[in-house]
């Protein structure tokens, strides 16, 4: 998942918690099954305001599993007013898993990451990477570390 602020990896068991409004892409990659829930944040205020890599436990897998079938208008009182509520709940427990890249604010350097997290590859060097701003590799990689907290 990328957003104009950084990107998110959620290998198997994991979800990403994207907040309603924020623009985003997914790409995938794989034979992967993926389940998309919308929760009002307007009626679950306390819901992060940032995307996060949640753990996702079995319970918290049977709740995304049924709420993906809750229509979006729903009685409050009935069962499925209950599952939203308890996944929810299941939610704001979920254990972060530190799986994400902040994306810099420079913007060279952020075209740069954008693209890469559009067609990673893993055979292109630092070396590489600071060429193609126009740097040498240790103005790249003290940029880099500034904008990103990275290395």
């Amino acid at each position: 998942v990328s957003t104009p602020q950084g990107a998110w990896v959620a290998p198997p068991e994991r979800a990403v918690w994207i907040p309603g409004g924020t623009p985003h892409a997914v790409r995938m990659v794989g034979a992967v099954q993926t389940r998309s829930v919308l929760v009002d944040q307007a009626v679950y205020p306390g819901l992060a305001r940032s995307c996060r890599v949640l753990g996702v436990s079995p319970l918290l897998r049977q709740f995304l599993v049924e709420a993906a079938h809750v229509p979006v208008e729903y009685a409050e009182a009935a069962r499925d007013g209950l599952i939203m509520r308890l996944l929810v709940a299941e939610i704001e427990r979920a254990p972060l898993i530190p799986l994400a890249v902040p994306f810099p604010r420079h913007a060279a350097l952020a075209a740069r990451c954008h693209a890469f997290v559009e067609r990673p590859d893993a055979h292109v060097t630092i070396d590489q990477w600071a060429d193609a701003l126009a740097m040498n590799r240790r103005r790249f990689t003290r940029l880099f570390r500034q904008e990103t907290g990275m290395s």
